[in-house]
């Protein structure tokens, strides 16, 4: 009785939910080994900014708040939400795989941990992450409709890109317009919380400085330094470029640009064959949605931006990951082999760990001079010591 239920919805074999204490778990593992890897890492591939608007300045000023004037307190907060980040990765990648090929297909997504240090569109990488999982759930059958907190969040996402990356607030906008087209009998009451979450972050950032009005220097936002002409974008100077800021830093120089294209873009909806018992018009809702989303994303970053945030596009190659992974095990009929490349997945979180702890070790064993303060700690260190405490 038990496997009909799950087959009626689900593929034999997946349960797509994750128990409370499976997430509390991965949240803390992740947790920790983000911050072990932002705690020792050379801050080398950053993709992100150092000046990043408005929210910011405002995780600077919690984060130092939480060590009293110590940027300690800022890798906290960070690891916090990369590790919310990667909790939903695992839930995403679990509406499609087993438990243990999840968790190999978020320990892949972890790398990019090595890029993101105290950066300004984390946290709406982490909402475009979760409404992504909130949009597939409903996709899969689980839900009819979408309960207020997720309108909520879509709405506080929108904010947030304004804030932090304004070139990713096109992203929701399909988004939000699919939520409200599903919730047509509850479209007052959904605009009600979607407006909610839109006026949040203001509040937050009203409330902040007025606890500290040091901060009014720094809490501005530079819309238009974001934007340049189509001459000068990247499609136009540097084509071949435009997807290797998608891969991990630490492989960005020597992996060929069509590698970083062709998987993580071409084969972007390849995840269609697990959406084979769901209805046409959820699967056609589903990929309408995401495949606008990401050619706005495209068109604003690439097309209108000389130096785009690639962020943005992190949750769409979780999705091509999904589907790489899933075809690849069509062509393994080994099981053997299938369990060693799951374990190596599942190794990579130590394996990174490790690598960045290895570095510093060469380094001096090769007498090459220890490099000074990256200029990303330097510039948060004196924005701190110019708040008074």
């Amino acid at each position: 009785m038990a496997t009909k239920e799950h087959t009626s919805v689900y593929r034999p074999g997946i349960q797509a939910m994750l128990h409370e204490h499976e997430q509390m778990s991965a949240w803390l593992f992740f947790a920790v080994m983000s911050y072990l890897v932002m705690r020792f890492t050379p801050e080398c591939g950053c993709t992100a900014d150092t000046c990043g608007g408005i929210l910011w300045y405002t995780e600077i000023w919690l984060g130092a708040l939480l060590s009293w004037g110590h940027t300690a307190g800022v890798l906290v907060l960070h690891s916090v939400v990369i590790g919310i980040w990667l909790l939903y990765c695992l839930k995403t990648a679990s509406l499609f795989v087993r438990r243990s090929t999840a968790w190999a297909i978020t320990g892949l997504m972890f790398i990019y941990c090595s890029d993101l240090w105290a950066g300004p569109a984390e946290l709406n990488l982490v909402l475009q992450t979760i409404s992504m999982y909130h949009l597939l759930v409903w996709a899969r059958g689980k839900k009819d409709y979408f309960p207020p907190r997720h309108l909520f969040l879509a709405g506080l996402g929108v904010t947030v890109a304004m804030m932090t990356t304004p070139t990713a607030v096109v992203f929701w906008l399909p988004v939000i317009g699919h939520m409200l087209w599903v919730n047509h009998g509850k479209r007052l009451q959904s605009c009600a919380y979607c407006i909610g979450g839109l006026s949040t972050p203001w509040a937050v950032v009203a409330f902040i400085f007025g606890c500290n009005p040091a901060t009014a220097g720094f809490i501005q936002a530079h819309f238009g330094s974001y934007f340049s002409g189509w001459q000068n974008s990247l499609l136009c100077t540097a084509p071949l470029q435009i997807f290797v800021g998608t891969l991990p830093g630490f492989c960005q120089s020597w992996v060929p640009p069509l590698l970083a294209l062709i998987p993580g873009h071409l084969l972007l909806f390849m995840w269609l064959r697990p959406f084979r018992k769901i209805r046409r018009s959820r699967k056609l809702g589903i990929n309408t949605t995401l495949g606008i989303s990401f050619v706005l994303v495209f068109v604003v970053s690439f097309c209108m931006m000389k130096h785009p945030y690639f962020t943005a596009f992190y949750p769409f190659m979780l999705i091509s990951l999904i589907g790489v992974i899933l075809s690849i095990r069509r062509w393994i009929r080994n099981r053997s082999a299938k369990r060693v490349l799951r374990g190596i997945g599942l190794m990579v979180p130590f394996i990174t760990l490790l690598v960045l702890l290895i570095i510093p070790v060469l380094h001096t064993a090769m007498g090459k001079q220890s490099s000074p303060a990256s200029p990303r700690s330097s510039a948060i260190e004196h924005i701190i010591h110019s708040w008074q405490w």
